[in-house]
């Protein structure tokens, strides 16, 4: 199963604490096919529940909304305290099958899980500073 990346911008090894840090997922529908007891079978998988956790210890973030870019963005973050953090990414898939060569999907009972982990990110504080020229 193809479980999607997870993206994060901006797309670098830092983030800046109080502002905004965007995720997403690339996780979409898809067919697999796959042979059970000399069948030929096809299997469509749908993600259907995102999780964000964001390492800092705040809730996470579940819903249906895979994300989107900046500035267009609509699942995101803003660290308040410097820190190393982890965001991780759980999808929910519900899933169907149907025989090859016939039409009808029947639905398979329970959810599959992926799981998707960024590498660490330093959430820093930036001060500006004027300088004369």
């Amino acid at each position: 199963m193809n479980s999607g990346s997870l993206e994060i911008q901006p797309d670098q090894s830092w983030v800046l604490v109080g502002t905004d840090t965007v995720v997403m997922t690339d996780a979409a529908e898809h067919v697999m096919t796959t042979q059970v007891l000399d069948l030929d079978l096809d299997v469509r998988v749908t993600p259907v529940l995102f999780t964000w956790s964001f390492g800092d210890g705040s809730a996470p973030l579940t819903g249906t909304d895979p994300g989107a870019p900046w500035p267009n963005h609509t699942v995101s973050h803003v660290y308040s305290d410097p820190a190393t953090v982890t965001i991780s990414l759980r999808t929910e898939w519900d899933a169907d099958f149907r025989v090859e060569g016939t039409s009808t999907w029947i639905p398979v009972a329970g959810r599959a899980v992926t799981e998707t982990e960024s590498e660490p990110i330093e959430v820093m504080t930036a001060k500006p500073r004027l300088t004369t020229g």
